[in-house]
């Protein structure tokens, strides 16, 4: 069995890798996207994006240095990453209720944070805690929030762009943990992999149907 890659072992090798691709779709999303689609749904895709980003880049450092500190750092970019992308269930809510709701979510994640870093008991569950957080907040609740809106959506690019989107949380934060925690840790690989490939594939498409769509409406404008 293959235990190490270009000298690292192949645990932290593949969730640098998976970092790398995380960090590639952020810039990516930020360069291509953000100017011209901002909105909730590409702030929460963003979100999750970035924070997987850090996340597994900075647990990867911490494993292959052995200091827990990277490690904590990591848990804080998902936590916080997770308070961001629940913004966009939020928007079932009044905005006066929507800013309140979030501040008091990032609160909560924060003062969770800070407990488990000081207590031991923290210390000792934030590994589970933070994977089954993960599977909850990130993947049942704001991946599959977004995956139904876009079935819901009578727009073809938004349909495409959240429920491509929702697929790429949900195969990451719920598919992905819940392999790696059954033992499969090759198939968590693939679809941990596969995340950020079908959400910047499913932008991309949507930002098209978008653009034919406004051309075309620019067209009737034109001609009415």
């Amino acid at each position: 069995m293959l235990e190490q890659i270009f000298g690292i072992p192949v645990g932290i090798a593949i969730t640098w890798g998976a970092g790398v691709l995380y960090a590639a779709g952020s810039v990516l999303f930020l360069n291509s996207f953000w100017r011209e689609m901002k909105n909730e749904l590409m702030e929460a895709l963003f979100a999750f994006l970035a924070s997987m980003a850090l996340a597994l880049l900075l647990m990867g450092l911490g494993e292959y240095w052995n200091n827990m500190l990277f490690g904590y750092l990591g848990s804080l970019a998902i936590l916080i990453g997770s308070a961001f992308m629940l913004k966009f269930p939020l928007t079932v809510f009044s905005e006066e209720k929507r800013g309140i709701l979030f501040h008091l979510i990032l609160t909560i994640v924060l003062v969770s944070f800070i407990w488990m870093v000081l207590w031991p008991l923290g210390r000792e569950i934030m590994p589970m805690f933070i994977m089954w957080y993960m599977i909850v907040a990130n993947g049942l609740v704001a991946g599959f929030f977004i995956f139904f809106a876009g079935l819901r959506s009578k727009e073809r690019a938004i349909k495409i762009k959240a429920t491509g989107g929702g697929l790429g949380v949900v195969s990451c934060c719920i598919v992905s943990h819940l392999a790696s925690m059954s033992g499969a840790i090759l198939l968590s690989a693939v679809f941990q992999f596969m995340a950020p490939f079908l959400l910047v594939a499913s932008v991309f498409v949507g930002r098209h149907y978008q653009r034919q769509e406004e051309k075309s409406h620019n067209e009737e404008a034109r001609e009415n």
